[in-house]
């Protein structure tokens, strides 16, 4: 047992800021310490790389959309402002990192697309976008009219892409060296 670290992202249309950390500590199953770590536009989503090094946001910035990357101090949990890569349009709703942290994944609802992009491995930087998918199709449903892509993510052998659409009713695979369409 002991304590852990852990991130939340939130919602920025009221009183939150950005991405808080708290400690849970599992001795007296409590969570202690909240304060705010990162100041950004909707965090929706965060995830951290296996090594704990990093931590990867979606981000709304004005009327662009992307993704944060943050250095993890491995002593605080501090978070320090690595890079962002945002472009036109809607934020992302989630997003993935590889195990080898090397690349990060989004699905972007709105846009109803998939986007891998290249990371470096040793600063936890966003360098560039690889590739996009945007997804075709309706659904049965009237709220189905486009697609919606809520979820994208790596399979466990890290060979393939897999992301969820629930505008078109889709599990779509795709292989992590896709063309930009």
């Amino acid at each position: 047992m002991g304590k852990f670290i852990g991130y939340v992202g939130t919602y920025t249309k009221g009183d939150s800021k950005g991405v808080y950390t708290f400690t849970l500590d599992t001795d007296v199953q409590k969570i202690e310490d909240v304060k705010l770590a990162a100041t950004l536009g909707n965090p929706t989503y965060v995830t951290v790389s296996q090594d704990n090094r990093f931590l990867y946001s979606v981000i709304k910035d004005g009327e662009s959309g992307g993704v944060a990357a943050y250095s993890i101090d491995s002593q605080t949990g501090d978070l320090m402002p690595v890079n962002n890569h945002v472009s036109e349009g809607a934020s992302p709703c989630h997003i993935s990192v590889n195990k080898e942290n090397n690349q990060v994944v989004s699905a972007n609802y709105h846009k109803g697309t998939i986007e891998l992009y290249s990371v470096n491995s040793q600063t936890g930087g966003i360098e560039t976008s690889q590739s996009v998918v945007a997804h075709e199709g309706n659904g049965p449903h009237e709220r189905q009219e486009k697609p919606h892509t809520h979820f994208s993510g790596f399979t466990p052998d890290e060979k393939y892409v897999v992301a969820v659409d629930l505008g078109i009713d889709k599990l779509i695979t795709c292989s992590r060296e896709w063309v930009i369409t």
